[in-house]
């Protein structure tokens, strides 16, 4: 455990060595040295109904494919260490982190807000940089209209899924699963929608599906509440 410590912090001042080295290369060398992600964000996932909450982390790096990378928490905490070096690795582009899934005060209090710091070696060599914000700001859960809560016989030729409007967020997630037949439905709609019409041609008669709308604020946290219904036979 102490030899994995010394490797994660010695990686982690090589890369902030060379980050520190190549700005100021970039300075005189117009932008060549250092390169930036193409996506990076860094968010908070609540489940209103559990009680639960999980932080998650996406990035994307360029097409040469990225072979270390490291996330750096505000408090000095490295939340991300992944290499994939060696020969004939192509490295990976896309990642996506999520945190186990305790208690909210649990998951606060293991990250903290601010800016996350991100560092990155391309295959090619390139040095990356980074940072995304993180705020423990979460928008107020939205209420379920239509189906109720655990409502049965939903006629499924078409089903209105609605809920009740919430200020100050900046849209709804309606998400839509059934397990056992692989069914996984998503949608994003904007903030002044409150319903959506789920094509009876997606549901199977006589089936019970998970249904969750979750609220998005300003900072990209979501707030998920959770019910089921079951179609009609």
């Amino acid at each position: 455990m102490k030899n994995r410590t010394i490797l994660v912090l010695c990686l982690f001042f090589l890369i902030c060595i060379s980050v520190f080295s190549s700005v100021a290369v970039l300075s005189a060398q117009e932008d060549e040295e250092i390169a930036g992600f193409e996506i990076l964000d860094v968010y908070l996932e609540q489940n209103v109904t559990d009680g639960d909450m999980e932080l998650v982390v996406v990035i994307e790096g360029p097409a040469d494919g990225i072979e270390q990378l490291t996330v750096v928490a505000p408090n000095g905490d490295i939340i991300v260490d992944h290499d994939t070096s060696g020969e004939g690795s192509l490295g990976l582009r896309e990642f996506m982190f999520e945190s186990p899934e305790p208690d909210v005060e649990t998951v606060l209090a293991s990250y903290p807000e601010g800016d996350y710091t991100f560092f990155g070696i391309t295959v090619e060599g390139s040095v990356l940089y980074g940072t995304a914000s993180l705020s423990h700001e979460m928008p107020m859960p939205t209420t379920f209209v239509s189906p109720e809560e655990d409502a049965e016989n939903v006629a499924g030729d078409e089903v209105l899924i609605s809920w009740e409007a919430v200020d100050n967020v900046e849209g709804y997630i309606v998400e839509v699963e059934q397990d056992e037949v692989g069914f996984n439905f998503t949608a994003e709609v904007s903030a002044d929608t409150t319903s959506f019409k789920l094509p009876g041609e997606f549901l199977a008669a006589g089936t019970e599906y998970e249904l969750g709308i979750a609220t998005e604020n300003e900072a990209g946290n979501v707030s998920f509440i959770e019910t089921t219904f079951t179609t009609a036979e």
